[in-house]
């Protein structure tokens, strides 16, 4: 079983992006509100809280969820971060449907 924390904990590349201010509350705004699904059709989700906490936690700046919650545009994915996520195979779940997981994002 997978876990969208720890794939993104292990990837260098996301964890030196994140200490851009703009990247972080774009992977923040990427957590809330959405359900994000493996190859597997393991699923992750989110509180608002939660998510800020982990972007907080990952940064290592003093920072806490407080500095990202409710920063604006909860629930968008940015190109950016749907394209690094599924580098890690990870895609925004569409919802219900007989196919299960869509890879498929909605870029705003």
């Amino acid at each position: 079983m997978s876990d969208l924390v720890d794939d993104i904990s292990g990837s260098v590349k996301i964890m030196a992006k994140l200490q851009d201010d703009d990247y972080a509350v774009s992977l923040y705004r990427a957590f809330c509100n959405v359900t994000w699904v493996d190859s597997m059709n393991e699923q992750w989700s989110a509180s608002w809280r939660c998510s800020g906490g982990l972007i907080a936690g990952w940064r290592n700046k003093g920072e806490n969820y407080m500095n990202f919650y409710c920063s604006g545009g909860e629930g968008k994915v940015s190109e950016e971060i749907a394209t690094d996520l599924a580098e890690l195979g990870w895609f925004v779940y569409a919802g219900d449907v007989p196919e299960g997981a869509l890879r498929i994002f909605d870029i705003s």
